[in-house]
């Protein structure tokens, strides 16, 4: 999805942004374990989903902190329509996220999002209230980005822990 999520010249809030998901391995049949595949949505709906306002902002990963402040997940239909496996052929079902932002602010900003079937059915409409800081001067920013500050934090760790 690189082209239709390749940055926009555009003004105003027109930052869409789509990504595709599916599971790996095995899962149990929609019949015994329903909540699993809702479980699967659930966590494909949060995994990236900030990441649409710090885009929004210019600042891609370049940032402090970031966290989601509350999540809504609103399923539209049945467990069979969520499952994430296709029974007539066992192998894992496609699905898509058309994700996008309502605003940021102030270091708040709402992710919301329409996930959709592999036979086109919306299944769910997401809402997502989260925060930003931006990095300050002298601020490494997020530590997954940095091997230095992964380290740093590894030895932080460590020294706390041997203190317990």
């Amino acid at each position: 999805m690189d082209l239709y999520n390749e940055p926009k010249a555009s003004e105003g809030l027109d930052h869409r942004n789509l990504k595709y998901y599916s599971v790996r391995g095995g899962m149990p049949s929609v019949e015994d374990d329903p909540n699993m595949h809702i479980c699967s949505h659930l966590y494909a709906s949060d995994r990236n989903s900030l990441f649409v306002i710090s885009n929004h902002l210019g600042v891609g990963n370049d940032y402090g902190q970031m966290g989601s402040l509350s999540h809504t997940v609103i399923f539209h239909g049945t467990a069979e329509e969520l499952d994430m496996i296709d029974r007539a052929t066992g192998k894992a079902r496609w699905f898509c996220q058309e994700a996008w932002t309502g605003g940021a602010r102030q270091g708040r900003g709402t992710h919301q999002s329409r996930m959709w079937g592999d036979d086109g059915l919306h299944i769910a409409t997401t809402l997502q209230d989260g925060m930003l800081r931006l990095r300050t001067e002298g601020q490494e920013g997020k530590p997954g980005f940095s091997p230095e500050a992964m380290i740093r934090q590894l030895e932080s760790r460590t020294r706390v822990k041997g203190k317990l």
